[in-house]
């Protein structure tokens, strides 16, 4: 079975404010933005979609975030 994916909702902030992202459910984490935290501070200058791969043993799975 692939990890239980927990994950930041879509969010909406203010243009270039800063939002924290995370992900949990595995024991390593991909951002698409290159990340490999579990955590991170974004900071978009306009609508964005972060997906994070998250891995546990053999098995991965996807989901994704959108701040607006």
């Amino acid at each position: 079975n692939g990890p239980k994916i927990s994950i930041t909702p879509d969010t909406t902030i203010c243009a270039k404010s800063k939002v924290q992202l995370w992900s949990s459910g595995g024991n390593s984490y991909h951002w698409s933005n290159n990340c490999y935290a579990a955590a991170f501070t974004a900071k978009p200058s306009y609508s964005t979609t972060y997906t994070v791969t998250v891995s546990n043993n053999f098995c991965s799975d996807v989901d994704s975030v959108v701040i607006n």
